[in-house]
């Protein structure tokens, strides 16, 4: 076997002495129920099958961990799908009873690889039997399965986002459904999750002794949505959740509600809640889906696989920014009132070659096309919401110019604004405020564009900034700078960065020889990088070699993320922390005992979040594609942090006086009432916030009242006298 010459290195190490770990860190996650390579929950699904003794069988073109087909029971990964049939390749799809076999045609499952629209009227779905018969009432049926009384269940995924069940013994006729109709997009909070709410079904199936599963891949399937397999004691409306396993991240970053100390965590398309009192692995759970397909189509999520995010407030409003993998894109959402589901609000290509590419497929017969750039033709477009309305429309449009093509660097201040860099410029993209409709204005003259502060080097990527992270409080800029285009080498702070940075003063004008601003410090990075870079993917090359790629900062530290291994554990995942007042290397965090000390690669240009919880308490939060989730460390830098739980409102209750029925809830929790006779006949509904009472004056006897509340679901047994 050859071995390479050690010449075929370039070693430049930055405060290269060895540091050791960040001490109490704990390894969190979210996003997934397994934490480790062996029992991490898949990417997501494509195909759900049951067995008689409740195993689940699925299959999927591709998991980043190497199991796209697996198999499930009693709420644990058990193993690989070895039962996948080749000539089946969609199981899903079909189901026989008997003598008979029901197929889907025409299969379309929206929102789940790109078709955020329904299907046109000469291809719409159906079921179709063997012996000649069909189901045509449906609007996109997903998969379907039979219970043991020859029943076929149908996952139907369209707005109803349930299980309707049909006798099929002659004439197909619908009999009953299994779910909350509406899923996740349902009142009274549209977006938070139940266990009865679905997301993008894809699976249903039953086991020998009557139990229902069902399999969601949520939308947009695996860039948003991704494995959620649920067991259910029956398909009544009593029968309870028995388990589920959920796999509901790929390449992804969670960025933390400012407003929630922490425990509210945001990804692309869905929220997760922390619960700190808890040990990792149980302190998430899934909280809502936050895109919806069938109100919004028109959001930019469902087209663009935006891996990267900040979340915000503005205003006491949340909003969320999103970025691809590579820095080309940012979209902007904002939330409904008194909902989990975004609205796109803001969409702008910032790659300039990518302002009229037809490949992305977003609103393309709306946005303005003007042909690939040529020489001098600086245009790009950005598109805004104005009237509020969730959709594109043409008129919505608006032009700008920027001179350089390139970019990487992009951050979202405290304040919304938008931050990005290319060439020798750095940009500023004031949000504006908001409009009386909460959309955030960023008007297209406030645009501000500022020269690189550093010194013009060859050497430092063609004065190209790699990263930079602005704190608008302490009003400090920290940049980075590389060696080679995405890999970092040297980071500058700078300190009044709104006092004394020089903005941009015309496009063509020379940048000086000096610096234009003096940095706090500079330090130059722990890095190795190979001479030759077309052998850089030799593993015996690449393990010898030390990436830099991603970095975040915040007023204690300064986050450094490598590509593969790190400096000091020499594990994928790891982060160098520095001192941010000083620029000195303190430590590092990696992958812990939590999670086997396992995790991939930093795909991801923008791939860590912190956060400082109310008790001085930091969050990191990494990107762990490998394991299907993302990595949280918690820890006290001080340690004298004392933990603080964030009160939860209270939830909704239900109380009789005499005949009068009494919903006792807090001022600002939306809830949900019904009473029903013991029979399951509906005796009144309503929706609202706040207190309310109910005389029921043609009901007597036993009822059932039920309460839905963001906090929960509760059932109280009554008696009218």
């Amino acid at each position: 076997m050859s071995r390479f010459p050690l010449h075929i290195l370039i070693l430049a190490i930055g405060t290269a002495h060895a540091v050791g770990p960040i001490p109490g860190v704990k390894n969190h996650w979210v996003a997934n129920t397994g934490g480790t390579q062996f029992d991490h929950i898949q990417n997501f699904i494509e195909e759900m099958t049951v067995k008689p003794d409740g195993t689940v069988l699925t299959q999927s073109f591709y998991d980043e961990g190497l199991h796209p087909d697996a198999a499930y029971k009693d709420g644990l990964a058990s193993g690989y799908n070895w039962e996948k049939d080749s000539t089946n390749p969609h199981p899903s799809r079909r189901a026989k009873f008997g003598t008979v076999t029901w197929n889907i045609r025409n299969f379309w499952g929206r929102a789940f690889l790109g078709k955020v629209y329904p299907p046109v009227k000469d291809s719409l779905p159906f079921i179709e039997s063997s012996d000649g018969r069909s189901i045509r009432t449906l609007v996109d049926p997903t998969a379907i399965a039979f219970d043991r009384d020859g029943r076929l269940l149908v996952a139907e995924n369209g707005p109803d986002q349930n299980i309707k069940i049909f006798d099929v013994s002659g004439t197909p006729k619908i009999v009953g459904s299994f779910g909350d109709s509406g899923g996740v997009f349902a009142g009274p909070v549209r977006g938070a999750t139940g266990a009865k709410r679905f997301w993008g079904i894809r699976g249903v199936g039953v086991d020998s002794i009557g139990r229902l599963y069902v399999g969601c891949t949520g939308m947009p399937m695996q860039v948003g949505g991704g494995t959620h397999i649920r067991c259910f004691s029956g398909m009544t409306k009593s029968d309870t959740l028995v388990w589920e396993v959920l796999g509901l991240a790929f390449v992804n970053t969670v960025d933390a509600d400012p407003d929630s100390g922490g425990t509210s965590l945001q990804k692309n398309h869905t929220r997760f809640h922390m619960d700190w009192t808890k040990p990792p692995g149980q302190s998430w759970s899934f909280a809502a889906a936050t895109s919806d397909p069938f109100k919004y189509p028109d959001d930019p999520r469902f087209v663009h696989s935006f891996e990267s995010v900040w979340f915000r407030r503005i205003q006491g409003k949340r909003f969320l920014f999103l970025d691809d993998m590579y820095g080309n894109y940012l979209a902007v959402t904002r939330f409904e009132d008194q909902s989990e589901i975004g609205v796109p609000s803001l969409f702008l290509p910032i790659l300039r070659d990518l302002r009229d590419s037809v490949s992305d497929g977003w609103a393309l017969d709306k946005r303005p096309v003007w042909g690939a750039p040529k020489e001098g033709d600086y245009r790009r477009w950005v598109w805004r919401d104005d009237n509020a309305d969730g959709q594109v429309q043409a008129n919505e449009f608006h032009t700008y110019e920027l001179v350089f093509p390139y970019t990487r660097a992009i951050d979202i201040d405290d304040s919304g604004d938008i931050w990005w860099s290319g060439g020798s410029y750095m940009v500023q993209f004031p949000t504006g405020g908001l409009d009386e409709h909460d959309v955030p204005r960023y008007p297209i003259d406030k645009i501000r564009r500022w020269k690189v502060p550093f010194k013009v080097r060859a050497a430092e990527n063609n004065n190209y900034v790699m990263h930079l992270r602005y704190l608008r409080t302490e009003d400090v800029m920290f940049v980075a700078t590389g060696v080679h285009e995405g890999l970092i080498a040297n980071i500058y702070r700078y300190d009044q960065w709104s006092k004394t940075a020089l903005p941009f003063l015309g496009w063509g004008q020379t940048a000086n020889s000096e610096d234009t601003l003096a940095h706090t410090w500079k330090i130059t990075v722990p890095y190795k990088f190979p001479a030759d870079w077309s052998l850089s993917l030799d593993p015996r090359v690449l393990d010898t070699c030390l990436f830099p790629t991603t970095l975040t900062a915040d007023a204690d530290y300064v986050y450094l993320g490598y590509v593969d291994k790190g400096p000091d554990a020499h594990r994928n995942g790891e982060v160098s922390l520095f001192d941010a007042r000083t620029g000195t290397r303190v430590g590092y965090i990696a992958p812990g005992p939590e999670t086997n000390y396992l995790s991939g690669w930093f795909d991801l240009w923008h791939a860590i979040n912190s956060y400082t919880m109310p008790d001085g308490q930091k969050l990191l939060m990494t990107e762990e594609d490998f394991g299907g989730k993302v990595n949280v460390y918690k820890w006290c830098p001080t340690g004298i942090c004392q933990t603080k739980s964030v009160p939860t409102p209270a939830a909704p209750s239900l109380r009789q006086i005499g005949r009068t029925l009494s919903l006792e809830s807090p001022a600002t929790s939306p809830w949900t009432v019904s009473v029903r006779s013991l029979t399951g006949h509906l005796l009144w509904k309503s929706s609202g916030t706040g207190p309310i009472q109910w005389n029921p004056t043609p009901v007597r006897g036993p009822v059932i009242g039920t309460v839905s509340s963001p906090q929960g679901t509760s059932s109280t047994s009554l008696f009218i006298p």
